[in-house]
């Protein structure tokens, strides 16, 4: 597995577990569009979905950083 797969795959993760016990409609709003997108498609690149969502990459990486907070 290459980092930056095993990266998003973490980012995965954390998502489904998140779905799994409050779920995704249940994150604050701003994170809901990034964490949707990471569960439909967990090989995308952040950049992928930063371009999706029309922001950039730092945002991206920014509200990850803020759904992981919320599971630890």
């Amino acid at each position: 597995i290459s980092m930056p797969s095993l990266y998003y795959q973490k980012q995965f993760l954390c998502i489904k577990h998140i779905e799994e016990t409050i779920g995704i409609a249940n994150l604050p709003y701003n994170l809901q569009p990034v964490a949707r997108l990471r569960f439909q498609h967990p090989d995308w690149s952040n950049k992928q979905i930063a371009d999706t969502l029309g922001v950039s990459t730092g945002v991206v990486g920014n509200y990850f950083l803020k759904i992981k907070r919320l599971v630890q």
